[in-house]
């Protein structure tokens, strides 16, 4: 994700199985802390049906 001040920030797009939405966006970031480093935790989460791709069948980036 863009950032006037440091160039970027993380974020993460997450695509959960079978159509599932009951993942809690805050239990993920506790995740996320425990297992990475600070800096490295996104800081915006986006739950997506799908990942974008190309006409030829690779992943978009976003």
């Amino acid at each position: 994700k863009p950032h006037p001040e440091y160039g970027q920030l993380p974020a993460a797009k997450i695509v959960l199985k079978n159509g599932n939405k009951t993942l809690d966006p805050q239990a993920l970031r506790e995740f996320c802390y425990r297992h990475l480093a600070p800096y490295k935790v996104p800081k915006e989460f986006e739950f997506l049906d799908s990942l974008p791709k190309t006409s030829s069948g690779k992943l978009k980036l976003l």
